[in-house]
C-alpha cells in the first residue's frame, strides 16, 4: 500500500475497509449467537456493541464516500462540487467514527463489570467510564457544531464568512484523549487477570485477547500521525487525509475482537469461577451469628447420676417340703438285745 506523510492509495483505503468491517460484523454475529442463542445471557454489554457494528458500516460507507469524491487525490484534480461531496462524508464520518468509539468502550467497560464483581474494580470502571461518555460527549458535539453555520465546514461559498475552530488543535486534542482512553481501557483488567485461579491456558488466553487492546492504542498512535500530516496541508487536505480514514476505519476494528470472539460461555464462567474463588480465599472468616434469641440454644442442665442399685437379695430358702430318708434296713449281723 503506498503511503507517504499522510497519504495513502484510495483502492487500498476501499479493500481494507471492507474488508476488516465485514470480519467484525462476522465477530459480533459470533458474539451475539453465543451470548443469546447458545448461552442465553444477553446483556447490555451486547447491546451497546450491536450499536457499534451498525456505526462501523455507516463509518465504512462514508468513507468509500470519501474515497469516491476525491480523497486521497490532489486538489486541483478534482472538482469543486466533489470536493464538496468529499467534506459532507468526512464530516459524518467524524460524527459516526466518534459515536462508534464511545460504544465500543462501553461494551467493553460493561464486559468487565459482568466478568469481576470486586469493588474496587467496579469503581474504577464506573470512573472510567463516565469519564469516557464525558470526552465522548465533548467529540460528538463539537464536531456537530464545528462551524457555524454547520454548512460551513463543506460549502466553499461559506467557509470565508462562516466561523470554524482550529481543526489541528481539536482533531490532536481529540486524539490524544483517546490514547489516553483506550492505555486505561485495555491496562484496568490486567491486574485481575493474574488474580484469576483458572487453568494455566484458559488464563494466558484471557490475557493475550485483553492484551491486543495494546494494538487499537497503537493505532491511535498512527492515527495522530495522519492527523497531523493532514492538518498541515491545507492547500492539498484531500491528498494526505486519506491514511487518517483508513486509520479511524480500523481503530474500532481491532477494539471489536476482544469483546466479541473469545469471550464465549465457558471462558466467562471460568473467569468468574476464578475470581469468585479468589475472593472466597482472601476474604476473613466471617464471625459466628449470634442468635435471634436466647431460646434457640438448648438449656444446659448438669448430668445426673442414677443412683446405684441395691444388691441383689440374697436366694429365698426352697419351700418344697422335705421328706424324711427311708429307714434304714437292720443289719442281719446284729443280735437284737432283749430288754434287760
Amino acid at each position: 500500500m503506498p503511503v507517504s506523510g499522510g497519504h495513502a492509495s484510495g483502492p487500498a483505503v476501499v479493500i481494507v475497509s471492507l474488508l476488516f468491517t465485514v470480519l467484525a460484523v462476522i465477530a459480533s454475529a459470533l458474539r451475539l449467537y453465543t451470548r443469546i442463542v447458545i448461552g442465553r445471557n444477553g446483556g447490555y454489554d451486547d447491546a451497546f456493541i450491536t450499536i457499534a457494528t451498525f456505526l462501523s458500516v455507516g463509518l465504512t460507507v462514508c468513507t468509500c464516500l470519501e474515497i469516491r469524491y476525491g480523497d486521497g487525490q490532489h486538489e486541483w484534480t478534482i472538482s469543486p462540487a466533489e470536493a464538496e461531496r468529499s467534506l459532507q462524508a468526512l464530516y459524518a464520518s467524524i460524527i459516526i467514527y466518534n459515536l462508534a468509539l464511545f460504544a465500543c468502550k462501553a461494551s467493553i467497560l460493561l464486559q468487565y463489570l459482568r466478568i469481576f464483581p470486586q469493588r474496587e474494580f467496579r469503581i474504577a470502571c464506573f470512573a472510567l467510564m463516565g469519564f469516557t461518555l464525558v470526552y465522548s460527549n465533548w467529540t460528538f458535539w463539537s464536531q456537530v457544531f464545528f462551524c457555524k453555520p454547520i454548512a460551513a465546514y463543506w460549502d466553499f461559498d461559506l467557509m470565508a464568512d462562516g466561523k470554524c475552530f482550529d481543526r489541528g488543535l481539536v482533531w490532536f486534542m481529540n486524539a490524544g484523549i483517546n490514547i489516553v482512553s483506550d492505555i486505561a481501557v485495555a491496562a484496568l483488567p490486567l491486574p485481575m487477570l493474574k488474580q484469576l485461579r483458572i487453568q494455566r491456558r484458559p488464563k494466558i488466553a484471557l490475557m493475550v485477547v485483553f492484551g491486543l487492546g495494546g494494538f487499537t492504542c497503537i493505532v491511535s498512535i498512527l492515527r495522530l500521525e495522519s492527523i497531523y500530516a493532514a492538518s498541515h496541508s491545507p492547500k492539498d487536505i484531500s491528498y494526505n487525509s486519506s491514511l487518517a480514514a483508513l486509520w479511524s476505519s480500523l481503530e474500532w476494528v481491532l477494539s471489536n475482537p476482544p469483546t466479541s470472539t473469545t469471550f464465549n460461555r465457558s471462558v466467562a464462567n471460568q473467569s468468574r469461577g476464578g475470581v469468585e474463588s479468589t475472593q472466597a480465599s482472601s476474604a476473613p472468616p466471617s464471625p459466628p451469628s449470634k442468635p435471634s434469641s436466647p431460646a434457640s440454644f438448648p438449656k444446659f442442665s448438669p448430668p445426673t447420676t442414677a443412683p446405684p442399685s441395691p444388691p441383689p437379695a440374697p436366694p429365698a430358702a426352697s419351700t418344697i417340703p422335705r421328706t424324711k430318708p427311708p429307714p434304714s434296713a437292720p443289719n442281719p449281723t446284729e443280735m437284737p438285745t432283749a430288754p434287760a
